[in-house]
């Protein structure tokens, strides 16, 4: 596994450690500029978790302090990507794509038709969870982003009878 020496790398890895501040990137990447008061309202998360998560990526360089506003009283704060930071995690990105995940993982086991269709119900809500992740991924690139390769993840369920 090739190791985060580079400074900038480091701060990306960080950016990325929660999910919170992936979907702010995201959201960035794709409309620019926003507030942690908007996203906030829009999804349904506590102002000052939203606030927090803003603040970590201004501090790691992510975000950058683009204006402030006054409403109702309060000050509102908008932030936009960092166009170098975004370049960062796209170089990461590319570098991870192109390294092999490793084997594929498989498993073997013999069950009755009570587990064999809990089995199932798990493995649809798995894909479902993968056309989740499918979606996210497609909104991080954008939807004037060129098409790059990405990790072809294929999930294979194979019954039959038991041979032993």
């Amino acid at each position: 596994m090739e190791r985060l020496d580079d400074a900038a790398e480091l701060r990306a890895a960080k950016a990325l450690a929660h999910p919170i501040r992936t979907d702010v990137l995201a959201h960035l990447r794709a409309h620019q500029r926003a507030s942690p008061h908007e996203l906030a309202e829009r999804w349904g998360i506590p102002l000052g978790t939203v606030s927090y998560h803003f603040r970590r990526l201004h501090e790691l360089g992510f975000v950058q302090l683009e204006a402030r506003t006054s409403r109702r009283g309060a000050i509102v704060h908008h932030y936009g990507l960092d166009v170098a930071a975004d370049e960062t995690l796209r170089r990461m990105a590319q570098r991870a794509l192109r390294r092999p995940e490793g084997p594929p993982t498989t498993a073997r086991a013999v069950l009755d038709a009570t587990a064999l269709a809990a089995l199932r119900a798990d493995v649809q809500r798995l894909v479902a969870r993968m056309k989740e992740l499918e979606a996210q991924t497609i909104t991080r690139a954008g939807a004037d982003a060129a098409p790059s390769p990405g990790v072809a993840v294929e999930l294979l369920l194979s019954v039959g009878r038991d041979a032993r």
